[in-house]
């Protein structure tokens, strides 16, 4: 019975354990993927650690850890699994629905009955669906928002959207949103100004039919 007991006792997370998971789903988002980090995280990290050209997704997780948005409490990851699900990186689903379900009670609950609210708003989830969707190249938009740039052109979308959001030419507001949707194309256009519901997908990543784009 003790030794029962024992073999079903549930393993405990530790710092070291959840640092580990932490460098791992980092390295999912690197390259182009780190932008789709840095536009989600945009409401919860400093700008002037998202602004600097050396910060990875590391760091970023690390600050959401100061900040109180996470901690190795297994209960405590869901802004990891609201990335996870709204990029469709299946590994960083496993990687954090596993450490759930190694960690938690053991009381055979799957991570995605825990899960208990979206940590991202679903403006920035659009905001990165409709960027990511978009065809239309970057330098066109920069005449329409020239007057603000004073001549500084960015040679991708992602850091022109940073700057946007940053000095707060575009935000939820929909006058700012929809000035900035007419530049997109017409199906990234839709998804930023709500039409389409490219977030729906979330719900079938909680019931593990995550796909990877």
């Amino acid at each position: 019975m003790a030794a029962n007991a024992i073999r079903n006792k549930p393993k405990t997370a530790t710092a070291e354990i959840f640092a580990d998971l932490l460098r791992k789903i980092s390295n999912v988002y690197q390259g182009d993927n780190y932008y789709w980090l840095r536009l989600l995280l945009n409401d919860h990290c400093t700008g002037d650690v998202l602004g600097k050209s050396d910060t990875t997704g590391h760091t970023l997780f690390n600050q959401l850890k100061a900040k109180g948005y996470l901690s190795y409490d297994p209960t405590d990851v869901d802004i990891l699994f609201d990335i996870a699900t709204v990029t469709g990186e299946t590994l960083a689903i496993k990687l954090v629905t596993d450490f759930q379900n190694d960690y938690s009670n053991n009381d055979n609950t799957s991570y995605k009955s825990k899960y208990k609210d979206e940590k991202i708003t679903p403006f920035r989830k659009n905001l990165l669906m409709a960027v990511k969707t978009n065809i239309n190249p970057p330098r066109p938009m920069h005449d329409t928002y020239e007057h603000l740039l004073s001549g500084k052109v960015y040679g991708n979308i992602w850091d022109f959207v940073f700057k946007l959001e940053r000095e707060l030419w575009l935000t939820e507001e929909q006058p700012k949103k929809v000035k900035f949707a007419n530049l997109l194309d017409g199906t990234a256009r839709e998804i930023l100004i709500g039409s389409a519901r490219p977030t729906d997908r979330s719900a079938d990543n909680r019931n593990g039919q995550g796909t990877k784009e």
